[in-house]
Parts: C-alpha cells; structure tokens; sequence
C-alpha cells in the first residue's frame, strides 16, 4: 500500500502530513533508538551535530522512515566493531543530514539501481543480509 501511495503522489508536497519540530533533538531519539538494538551491540552509532536545535517545518514520519531506512542499511551492511555515524550539519538556513558508516559500500555497477524498487546487489556480502530491496527506494521517494 506504502508503494501505491508513493506512486500515485503527482507532485513533491501531495500526501505530506507536515508539523514543526526539532530535527536535533529528533535525530538523538532516533540514535537513541537504535544503540539500543540487540543486534547491532558491537556497532558503535552516534549522532554528531554542534547546534543544539533546529526547528523545521516537515512530515515527521516521512523523516523518520528516511532516517530509519537510511541507518539501518548502514548498520544491516556494517563490519563487526563498525562505526555509523549521522550528522546534522546547519549551513546558513539550511540543514544537512549525512549518514557515514564502515560497511561494505555500493559496489560502482550497483549505483546506479540502489534506488530502484526491490534492487538487491547480486555481491555476496550484500545476498548475506536479509533486506527487500525497498528501503532506499522509499527514501528516493519521500
């Protein structure tokens, strides 16, 4: 159904849900959250920003899934004792968001359709991990 949604928006704003909120503190959560995830005990995540808010005005769970998917496939895909990182960076009136990590990377050939729906990497490190191929399809999306 998500995809039906997505598919049928005709223009960037249709089927926002938007309210203002604090995209620091929103991103610690979401830090927060996942540090607390069994699976990923020996990846050390962090959240590094050096303002201590940002209000903006957006669709918080479209921010979130965008921020989930993209944390999650850098943890689904990170070494053992691998590090992920999110920055929030404020440059002028604009914010920056970056996710960095230690995992395998994208292989060049597969650049090209990671933000295809259900592409999966034929890499075995990639074939290894459970995952949909949805994920950063949604992100390009929303």
């Amino acid at each position: 159904m998500t995809f039906d949604q997505v598919e049928q928006q005709q223009t960037p704003l249709q089927g926002l849900l938007t309210s203002q909120m604090d995209l620091v503190a929103y991103s610690r959560q979401i830090i927060a959250d996942w540090q607390q995830v069994p699976e990923y005990s020996t990846v050390h995540i962090d959240f590094v920003t050096d303002v201590e808010s940002f209000f903006i005005q957006t669709d918080v769970a479209k921010l979130g899934s965008i921020l989930n998917n993209l944390i999650a496939n850098a943890c689904k895909y990170n070494r053992p004792e691998g590090s992920v990182e999110l920055q929030l960076k404020v440059i002028g009136p604009d914010v920056k968001l970056i996710v960095r990590d230690t995992g395998i990377g994208i292989a060049p050939e597969d650049l090209p359709y990671v933000f295809s729906k259900f592409y999966r990497s034929s890499l075995k490190e990639v074939s290894a991990v459970q995952g949909t191929g949805v994920g950063l399809y949604l992100v390009k999306s929303y």
